[in-house]
């Protein structure tokens, strides 16, 4: 995988297109709005493309990659759905994958993984990673804050899944996997989290573990599966998804007995809120489906939820409400 970031890409874009692939056709997948404007403007004057609009379907990703063939390029440009669907059409084509990230928002951009509704019913599966990625800098910052913000909540849950992992695997810590896992964790020292290019940095090496793994086991752990609980379930508010499960690991990290002060201070100065705490007045009905169903939702998934029963978590987590209040929080 080669990685370029600068400010306006276009120029070696086109090289690389121009240079390299010269045999096949240029098949570009976009959103139907912004990506597709993007899109527009950044491969104006290029030939031989076809730019196609994408959605989540399975009728799509069938018509798609019957008109796609291992000579042709498929280029991604937009956020995490055309990612995915780009990476699952060059996996099944077996044709050469350019991303051109609109947005940055989690470590998806640069791992094999794919999570689409319309592939393995929305749980994350290994396919394939990018073969060039170009981040265009001057895009990146003309996005909404929100989806920075959304990709550093992605980078801290690694706190809480990575503990799961090395739980998982009983494993000490000198493997490459947990190595690269470590070094996305320096996004956290200082204020390094303020710089666009050290969180896309952090997110490489993320995905860098996940590609070693040949799946999501070191970068999602507990608290993800706590997220698809809350989440396929309605009891989400509207909060991104790396913003939510930045918020569930605070309460991971209690399980896993690895909860740091720092933990809550680095929400704090990123203003993520603290949402577990909107189930103060939650039912123990309710929490014991939620819990139920994190356990069961991916059971080859073995994380730190395995340690305690269905019980024992609704009394866990009325001790971690306690031990919470003892913290200070302003958000």
């Amino acid at each position: 995988m080669k990685l370029i970031i600068k400010e306006n890409i276009k120029e070696s874009l086109f090289s690389l297109l121009e240079n390299k692939f010269i045999e096949g056709r240029i098949h570009i997948i976009v959103g139907k709005n912004i990506s597709f404007r993007i899109a527009q403007i950044l491969f104006k004057g290029l030939g031989n493309i076809n730019i196609i609009k994408a959605v989540d379907d399975r009728d799509f990703i069938k018509f798609a990659t019957s008109n796609i063939s291992k000579t042709d390029i498929v280029i991604g440009v937009g956020g995490g759905v055309i990612v995915d669907i780009s990476k699952e059409i060059s996996y099944q084509t077996k044709s050469v994958l350019v991303l051109v990230p609109t947005v940055i928002s989690n470590d998806g951009l640069a791992s094999g993984l794919v999570v689409l509704k319309s592939v393995n019913n929305g749980k994350s599966i290994y396919r394939k990673s990018a073969d060039y990625i170009f981040i265009d800098l001057t895009i990146i910052e003309n996005a909404p804050i929100s989806f920075l913000k959304s990709s550093i909540g992605e980078l801290f849950s690694k706190f809480s899944a990575y503990n799961d992992w090395v739980y998982s695997n009983k494993k000490d810590d000198v493997s490459e996997i947990s190595h690269y896992i470590k070094k996305s964790f320096f996004l956290f020292d200082d204020e390094y989290f303020l710089n666009i290019e050290n969180i896309i940095n952090s997110l490489m090496y993320s995905a860098k573990a996940i590609n070693l793994q040949k799946d999501s086991s070191p970068a999602s752990g507990s608290e993800h599966l706590l997220y698809h609980a809350l989440y396929n379930n309605g009891m989400l508010d509207n909060a991104s998804h790396g913003i939510a499960v930045a918020s569930i690991s605070i309460f991971t990290l209690y399980l896993q007995n690895k909860l740091e002060q720092k933990h809550i201070e680095i929400l704090q100065r990123i203003g993520i809120p603290i949402h577990f705490l909107q189930f103060n007045d939650i039912s123990k009905t309710d929490l014991y489906f939620i819990f139920d169903y994190a356990k069961k939702y991916r059971k080859e998934r073995d994380t730190i939820l395995n340690f305690y029963s269905t019980s024992e978590l609704i009394d866990k987590y009325s001790e971690f409400k306690v031990v919470l209040s003892n913290y200070k929080i302003s958000i």
